[in-house]
């Protein structure tokens, strides 16, 4: 459904091919229910992008409902999310609130390292890696969000890796620590 703002929209989209994209140094707070940063493909004739090598470091990023950045289609081989700050805090005195998700769909040795996690109600990143690496990240104060109501909803985690869903890519090979 394209009328459903937070999956086709972001405050920063980007639609071709970015290889080697570097996106650092930046607070980006979002307090709307758009993604942060949407990496996609054309929606109207669902043509795909190249986002190889992408570089997601030393940011502060704090966003309310959607997502952090989401990749709903294109590849990502190669790429860092690394030592980034990913806070729920909005600055409204409430905690606990940020959704703060990387959702990141097909990647291939990607890495996710050194980040700085607190204060998140929902799933931080949900990965489909094939080779990759999730390491020495500070995880602190986190919420997870759970509804027993929902049908076929397991709740978040901290990380989750794709599986197959949703035409992920099935995770694979992922170095842990």
């Amino acid at each position: 459904d394209l009328d459903y703002p937070g999956y086709h929209t972001g405050h920063i989209e980007l639609r071709g091919d970015y290889t080697d994209f570097t996106f650092e140094f930046n607070s980006l707070v979002v307090d709307s229910w758009s993604s942060a940063i949407l990496l996609g493909r054309n929606q109207v004739n669902n043509n795909t992008h190249d986002y190889d090598g992408l570089i997601c470091q030393y940011n502060y990023i704090s966003s309310y409902y959607e997502s952090i950045m989401w990749l709903n289609g294109p590849s990502l081989d190669g790429g860092f999310i690394k030592g980034n700050e990913i806070s729920g805090e909005l600055g409204w005195g409430v905690t606990d609130l940020g959704a703060c998700t990387f959702n990141i769909g097909e990647a291939g040795d990607l890495e996710f390292v050194d980040n700085e996690i607190h204060h998140v109600w929902h799933t931080v990143a949900q990965l489909g890696i094939d080779g990759g690496r999730i390491a020495n990240n500070t995880w602190r104060d986190m919420a997870p969000y759970d509804d027993p109501e929902a049908p076929n909803y397991d709740g978040s985690a901290c990380i989750m890796l794709w599986g197959g869903q949703w035409s992920t890519a099935v995770s694979t090979d992922v170095e842990i620590t």
